[in-house]
């Protein structure tokens, strides 16, 4: 007979990308100042890396060391996302 065990599924781990980890931390060492994460080839990519930045989850490149900002900005029909450090979650709520 075979013996089952239920169980509910491990939470997600994030695996955060070494060039997002750089360049989250040339932001931290910036404050304020905005720098082009790169081009997408569809507004929707761009949208939704920039709302994924905005809102990462901890532990990742993004969710780690302070607050974020990211806008969308469409220049020659390139779609661009573009990142700034706002700081520690306490300077931020000023």
């Amino acid at each position: 007979m075979t013996r089952i065990q239920f169980e509910a599924p491990s939470p997600r781990l994030p695996r955060p990308r070494p060039e997002r980890i750089a360049f989250a931390g040339s932001l931290r060492n910036r404050p304020g100042q905005w720098a082009l994460w790169g081009a997408h080839d569809s507004q929707r990519n761009a949208y939704r890396e920039a709302h994924y930045i905005r809102h990462a989850p901890p532990g990742g490149a993004f969710g780690t060391g302070g607050v974020y900002d990211a806008e969308c900005r469409t220049l020659c029909g390139e779609y661009r996302v573009y990142v700034r450090y706002l700081g520690t979650p306490s300077e931020v709520s000023r």
